[in-house]
């Protein structure tokens, strides 16, 4: 009968594409790597990989049962977190990355709510563009984490719908483009686009940089003082330019291929590396109604 460290094994190999690399992420020597995934083989009467080649290359059969075997092991390890989470009260501390551009007051109001309900359990609260915060997710540096969904998600994290968040386009009123009307992306392209870069060197998946010169910033709020300052022109969140709109600071461009704004989805990712104990499904429940939106459309374009 098969064992749920050979069916890790085999996933693992899948995920690594070899068994060395796979024997390197396990700590343990090829040979027994080969043999484990030669035991399963006998254990299935199936040939899971086809070893002819340099690399081991997943045969019709080892391709049906992947999806099984990831899906096994998934649900051992939720209830081996079950398990501890009963073992004990709750979490002793919960690392929360959170993308840079939303708003920190509703998270702040949040976490007030949390730690009158979990008053022992550290927070440690993290700020960083969307990829970071997949990053900080899926490595383990953090057990929830808030995004723009891109619709890719990677098989080690858990990810739910939470809400939405508005970007709109804005210039300096003293840019040439302040004063046009229906304005299209061919005079914006005359003009330098502001945008949000990442560490990694990754753009939000909907940041359409179109210009023929672009500006980079670490985060939106940098990105909000240059466009103040009149270097360029950039989309940014609706709640952290509304104050400067008020007070002039900034001008909302009537972009016609966006002319209510933009719409991107956010979800909350959570670690399958942690335990989900009683603590962070608290925290969680706390922040779904952070991000409900009263937009007419709900739909993100």
């Amino acid at each position: 009968m098969y064992s749920f460290e050979q069916l890790n094994i085999f996933v693992t190999v899948c995920k690594t594409g070899s068994f060395s690399a796979a024997a390197r992420k396990l700590g343990r020597v090829q040979s027994g790597i080969s043999q484990s995934i030669a035991n399963l083989e006998l254990d299935l009467d199936r040939i899971l990989f086809d070893r002819r080649g340099h690399i081991p290359i997943l045969t019709e059969d080892g391709k049906a049962l992947l999806p099984t075997a990831k899906s096994i092991l998934y649900q051992k390890r939720l209830f081996d977190q079950k398990i501890a989470a009963l073992e004990q009260q709750h979490e002793h501390e919960i690392t929360l990355a959170v993308e840079e551009s939303l708003s920190l007051a509703k998270i702040v109001t949040a976490l007030e709510h949390f730690s009158h309900a979990y008053p022992t359990v550290n927070v440690h609260l993290l700020t960083a563009p969307t990829d970071d915060v997949q990053q900080l997710v899926q490595n383990g540096s953090a057990q929830l984490g808030l995004f723009y969904a891109s619709g890719h998600i990677p098989d080690d994290i858990d990810f739910f719908h939470i809400g939405y968040n508005k970007f709109i386009t804005v210039v300096a009123p003293n840019h040439p483009l302040a004063p046009l009307q229906e304005i299209d992306d061919g005079q914006l392209r005359h003009y330098r686009q502001l945008v949000v870069k990442a560490r990694n060197g990754k753009v939000l998946w909907f940041t359409n940089t179109i210009s023929s010169q672009v500006w980079y910033g670490s985060n939106h709020a940098i990105i909000k003082k240059m466009v103040i300052e009149g270097l360029g022109w950039a989309s940014l969140p609706e709640h952290m330019v509304k104050t400067a709109l008020k007070r002039g600071e900034l001008v909302e461009l009537d972009v016609v291929f966006e002319r209510h704004g933009w719409l991107t989805a956010i979800d909350y990712i959570v670690s399958r590396q942690h335990q989900r104990g009683p603590a962070l499904n608290g925290l969680i429940e706390f922040i779904k109604p952070c991000f409900s939106t009263d937009f007419d459309s709900k739909t993100p374009i």
